[in-house]
This record gives C-alpha cells, sequence and structure tokens, in this order.
C-alpha cells in the first residue's frame, strides 16, 4: 500500500487480480488500475506525481502518473533488462519477479527486491 498525501489517495495493490485500487482518505473508491501482472509493492516518487508498482509476474517496474492514471513507463527488471538497471547478481539467468520496492537514502533512484537477485533501477 502507498500513502498519497498530496492527493489524499490510498493506492493498494492485489496481486490475484493483477490491479491497484485507488481509494480517497474517506474510503470511497475512485479507480482500479488493471493490467499489471502480480503488483507486489508501490511506492510513490517524493513529489507523488509517479506511482512506481512492482510487477512479480511482469517482471518490470511500471511508473504510473497519479494525475492521468496512465502507465508512463515499464522498466524490465529480467535477464535482458535496459542499461538504466544495474544486476547486483549477474549471472543467474533468471528475472528478477520484483516484489519489493524502496528509494535509495538520497531519492536518486529506486532499489528493487526479488527472489533471486537485487537490483537499482529508475533514476
Amino acid at each position: 500500500m502507498a500513502v498519497d498525501a498530496v492527493h489524499q489517495r490510498l493506492y493498494i495493490a492485489d496481486i490475484v487480480t493483477g490491479s491497484v485500487v485507488v481509494t480517497d482518505f474517506d474510503g470511497r473508491l475512485t479507480r482500479i488500475l488493471t493490467g499489471l501482472p502480480g503488483p507486489a509493492d508501490l511506492v510513490l516518487s517524493p513529489d507523488a506525481r509517479t506511482l512506481y508498482v512492482a510487477l512479480s509476474r511482469g517482471d518490470a517496474i511500471a511508473a504510473v502518473n497519479t494525475a492521468t492514471y496512465r502507465t508512463t513507463a515499464r522498466y524490465a527488471t529480467g535477464a535482458d533488462a535496459p542499461s538504466q538497471v544495474v544486476d547486483l547478481d549477474p549471472g543467474t539467468g533468471l528475472g528478477l519477479r520484483p516484489h519489493g520496492l524502496a528509494w535509495f537514502p538520497d531519492g536518486s533512484g529506486l532499489f528493487a527486491l526479488g527472489g533471486t537477485a537485487s537490483r537499482s533501477c529508475c533514476s
């Protein structure tokens, strides 16, 4: 779950249905974001403009605009990940299947934790 104090919203990952439920602080349903394979963890950017979603079944991290609810980017975390993803456990041949996200202390990027390795991305 991620709490957005700027927009007064809660984002709740539903790994079973592949969606993120969005409510206001009173619990009223605002939106359901679909097409997100295995959303396992959520984290907001420091300015609350972007919601990052760890896609455990999609081997990626999705960036969702919190104003439009549209996915603006997907960062692959598998063996063929682009250069902005650094493999901290090379040679495993397995995808990361991220299930945890956290910001670097200086806010320069995200750290993704998976079942087989850990990687940094999304800077």
